[in-house]
């Protein structure tokens, strides 16, 4: 083949990896969640105190059912258990559902761990009907409005001849951007993304 013969063409079409540690993911709920307490009203209207958050752990399953854990540490507040060390475990199989761009809980166990023995049955509701309120229901959740924001946000900026560097610019447009794996790692969660779409890198001059 000379090289009149070949062919010219702007189309993009790759994957990315992206690695997310769990530090990241823990960072986050850590946030959100430590300090929280976790409480209900009584027939009177009363607010009862159960427990606090103390901390968050993230970690792979052990178990061949699930793929993540998620460990909450509290601290319990109530008059006969209080200032107990308390651990639950959650243990979740997360999946992605690539044509629907969904990730979601396929099924989920909820364990009390640790010092359970200052627990009794009503705690044990209190606390599993939160960890699925706040944390079960918030891992599953519609990837696409994410993906429609991201793809609109670096087409706006491909659009206007973005500079990768003094004399070189790239042009061009995404017309698709979709998660097409996922996969968790011992301590990160993996995830391909695939993009579809045309480029031009435009050279105006060369420094050196």
């Amino acid at each position: 083949m000379d090289d009149t013969e070949i062919p010219v063409s702007e189309e993009i079409s790759m994957t990315i990896p992206i690695k997310v540690n769990f530090i990241a993911i823990e960072s986050y709920l850590i946030e959100k969640f430590v300090g929280e307490i976790i409480s209900k009203e009584n027939t009177k209207g009363k607010e009862i105190k159960y427990a606090k958050i103390v901390d968050i752990k993230i970690a792979k399953s052990s178990s061949d059912q699930y793929n993540i854990e998620i460990v909450v540490k509290l601290q319990t507040l109530t008059f006969l258990y209080r200032n107990r060390e308390l651990s639950i475990t959650t243990s979740a199989e997360l999946q992605l559902d690539v044509k629907n761009q969904k990730l979601f809980v396929a099924k989920y166990k909820i364990d009390s761990k640790g010092k359970n023995r200052f627990t009794d049955q009503v705690l044990k509701s209190i606390l599993n009907t939160f960890i699925y309120q706040k944390i079960i229901k918030k891992l599953a959740f519609d990837l696409k409005p994410l993906v429609k924001d991201n793809l609109n946000s670096i087409n706006t900026k491909l659009a206007s001849n973005l500079e990768l560097s003094e004399g070189v610019s790239l042009i061009g447009s995404l017309e698709n951007l979709a998660i097409s794996h996922m996969k968790l790692k011992d301590d990160h969660l993996w995830v391909l993304i695939k993009i579809n779409g045309w480029g031009i890198i435009n050279i105006d001059n060369f420094k050196f």
